[in-house]
């Protein structure tokens, strides 16, 4: 299968002119469509906010580690201030 820059541009000018020449009911109509499918589309993803817990403790957990193994090496000693 070979892709034809010059195919695909064409293409997408094509696409766009037709939908420049709709009336703008029709427009109104096709945003509310993507709105919709959008909203699905979001609602059907797990959650950001897990995401981010997850990378926040992972975070921390790679600024724990770096503590201890600074404070292994020097020899002083961990206090909770130090995390």
């Amino acid at each position: 299968m070979t892709f034809e820059m010059s195919e695909i541009l064409w293409s997408r000018r094509e696409f766009r002119q037709e939908l420049a020449a709709r009336p703008l009911a029709e427009k109104l109509r096709l945003l509310d469509l993507l709105r919709e499918r959008n909203s699905e589309i979001t609602a059907s993803r797990p959650s950001e906010s897990g995401v981010a817990d997850a990378l926040e403790l992972k975070a921390n957990s790679d600024e724990m580690k770096v503590a201890i193994t600074f404070a292994c090496a020097t020899g002083s000693a961990l206090t909770a201030g130090a995390l």
